[in-house]
């Protein structure tokens, strides 16, 4: 298991978290939400997400590599 393929695996789940955090941007464009804000919710928002999914693919890959 590679990099490219296990992120490639993980698309759709990426995509569906990027257009739900596009839809919180738009609304908060829409009430006039600081820019800071919506900076701080992406960092909450993505930031567990890539740590996980990061730490996941090297635990999957110590996993296959020994088998």
């Amino acid at each position: 298991m590679n990099a490219k393929e296990y992120f490639f695996s993980k698309a759709p789940y990426i995509i569906i978290n990027l257009i739900i955090y596009l839809l919180i941007l738009v609304l908060g464009g829409i009430v006039k939400m600081p820019s800071i804000i919506m900076f701080i919710i992406f960092l909450i928002w993505f930031f567990p997400l890539i740590t996980y999914m990061i730490i996941e693919f090297f635990v999957k890959k110590k996993f296959y590599d020994e088998i």
